[in-house]
């Protein structure tokens, strides 16, 4: 094995193993915004989901979703 194929296969690994934790990383963070979102809507907040669909031109697709949160409770304007 010479030394371009010895690098050349070093460098893959090591890219393929970023991708791995990366990848790993943002299922991570999508699941602590899901654990978020539930919280709030456990807590006596509300979920408003606005879904609009294009006409079939191009992507024309669009899903909001708004989080609304109780207002706090025991503290006061001032605080």
């Amino acid at each position: 094995m010479d030394t371009a194929t010895a690098v050349t296969t070093i460098v893959t690994l090591t890219i393929a193993k970023v991708c791995a934790v990366a990848g790993l990383w943002l299922r991570l963070r999508w699941r602590h915004q899901l654990l978020g979102i539930a919280d709030a809507v456990a807590a006596g907040g509300r979920v408003e989901v606005d879904e609009q669909r294009g006409d079939g031109h191009g992507c024309g697709y669009r899903l909001r979703v708004t989080i609304i949160r109780p207002p706090s409770q025991g503290r006061g304007e001032g605080a």
